[in-house]
């Protein structure tokens, strides 16, 4: 049996939902340190090799299995730490050594979709990273939109399908609320979990990336959809 994570918080998150918004400002107010994407290949390799860990399953005690850290999670990584006995079954453990799960997510899932199409493009997912496209270079494609927003649903599902397998209740994060309180909402976040919350000036290194390019690809992807002509009585 390996060794179970204990009080780590894990925010699930969807590509583009500002999940790394939220871990920034999450650890500013806990102080809880944030190891983002740990979980994805590039970070594991790149670690592994600093850090000489002969497997994946050092690599996993070794950065996981120590000080409660904030660490973000797709729904392939949860399913993965459950399955290899990483994260207990909620009846198994006491509330004191028991992971948390938090989901942030989008309400405007066709904004979402659309930025997660122009990263692709660009290859700037995050506000520290430069774009490899002028924006004239970047193009509108409706079917991948699409695509997205169907991927964006089903991830989403199968987190609540794995959750609630293993008992866990995540809180839930609605990123357009988050932004407009977000002082607030951690303080919520923080009493929620039983973690010391410390006032401060709100600080966060990442910088809204949406520009015209986005509200013009949402709007072109809306009028191919024709909703408006379904929805809207004609003039």
């Amino acid at each position: 049996m390996p060794k179970r994570i204990g009080r780590m918080v894990f925010v699930h998150f969807t590509n583009r939902c500002g999940s790394n918004y939220f871990c920034d400002v999450l650890s500013s107010y806990s102080r809880l340190p944030s190891l983002h994407e740990s979980l994805n290949f590039g970070a594991v390799i790149q670690k592994s090799k600093a850090m000489s860990l002969p497997s994946f399953s050092a690599y996993i005690q070794e950065v996981l299995c120590q000080e409660p850290s904030i660490v973000k999670v797709n729904t392939d990584q949860l399913r993965m730490l459950i399955n290899w006995g990483y994260i207990p079954f909620s009846s198994e453990t006491d509330a004191e050594n028991k992971p948390s799960i938090i989901s942030v997510q989008r309400n405007d899932v066709i904004s979402q979709a659309v930025s997660f199409a122009i990263a692709s493009q660009t290859g700037q997912f995050t506000s520290f990273q430069k774009s490899r496209l002028s924006p004239d270079d970047v193009v509108f494609d409706p079917a991948l939109v699409s695509r997205l927003i169907v991927g964006i649903g089903k991830a989403y599902q199968e987190f609540l399908v794995l959750t609630a397998a293993i008992g866990y209740n995540p809180l839930r994060i609605i990123y357009e609320g988050f932004v407009d309180s977000p002082t607030a909402i951690i303080q919520d976040v923080c009493r929620e979990l039983n973690i010391e919350f410390y006032p401060q000036t709100l600080k966060s290194s990442y910088r809204k990336q949406a520009s015209d390019i986005n509200a013009d690809h949402r709007r072109k992807f809306i009028a191919s959809l024709n909703l408006l002509n379904d929805i809207l009585p004609q003039s």
